[in-house]
C-alpha cells in the first residue's frame, strides 16, 4: 500500500511537471529573446569600450601631450596612464561579470556558446599592461619614498638595493613587453 501510494504521488508529481514546463514554455521563449538582445548590445558595449582603450586608453598620451607639437612623436603621461587603468580596470571587470552572467543564461535558454574577440583582445591588452604598470608603479612608490628621506637619514646602499630591483623586474619583464606599443 506503502509502495502504491508512493508510486501515485510520484506520477502525480511527474504530471503537474510537465504541466508547469509546457505553460512555461512561452515565457522561456520571451526570456531568450530577450537574452538574444542584452547580449546583442553587450556585444556593441565591447566594441564600443574597446574603441575608447584604443583611442584614450593608458599607453596613449594625456590631453595635456597630445598637442600638434608632439604629433607623430606624443609623450606617454604613465601618471595619466595609472588613472585610465583604474577606469578601463574596472570595466573589465564589469564586462567579465556579465560575460559570465551571459555564459550562464547559454546553458539555461539553449542558446549557442558566444564569442566576445573584442573583449579578449582588451583582457590580453589589459593583462600586459598590468606588468608593465606594475614596474612603473614599483618605481614610483621607490621615488616617494626616496624623495621624502632626510639627506642625514638617506641610505645608499638601499638605494642601490632598491635600484638593482626595479632593475631585475624590468629584465625578468617578458621580452614581449619591450616591443609592447
Amino acid at each position: 500500500a506503502l509502495a502504491r501510494g508512493i508510486e501515485k504521488e510520484w506520477s502525480d508529481l511527474m504530471l503537474e511537471s510537465r504541466r508547469r514546463d509546457s505553460r512555461l514554455i512561452m515565457v522561456k521563449k520571451r526570456f531568450k529573446k530577450y537574452t538574444l538582445k542584452r547580449m546583442e548590445n553587450f556585444r556593441k558595449e565591447i566594441k564600443s569600450i574597446s574603441g575608447a582603450f584604443q583611442m584614450d586608453g593608458p599607453m596613449n598620451p594625456s590631453p595635456e601631450n597630445a598637442d600638434e607639437k608632439n604629433f607623430g612623436n606624443p609623450k606617454i603621461d604613465l601618471k595619466y596612464g595609472q588613472q585610465k587603468m583604474t577606469h578601463f580596470r574596472q570595466e573589465l571587470a564589469r564586462l567579465g561579470s556579465m560575460r559570465d552572467e551571459y555564459g550562464v543564461c547559454e546553458v539555461l535558454f539553449n542558446i549557442p556558446p558566444q564569442t566576445y574577440p573584442d573583449l579578449y583582445r582588451l583582457e590580453y591588452h589589459m593583462a600586459k599592461l598590468e606588468q608593465i604598470y606594475a614596474i612603473y608603479d614599483e618605481f614610483q612608490s621607490k621615488v616617494e619614498s626616496w624623495s621624502t628621506t632626510l639627506w642625514v637619514n638617506l641610505d645608499t646602499k638601499l638605494m642601490r638595493k632598491g635600484s638593482r630591483q626595479i632593475l631585475r623586474m624590468v629584465n625578468k619583464a617578458p621580452e614581449e613587453l619591450t616591443t609592447y606599443p
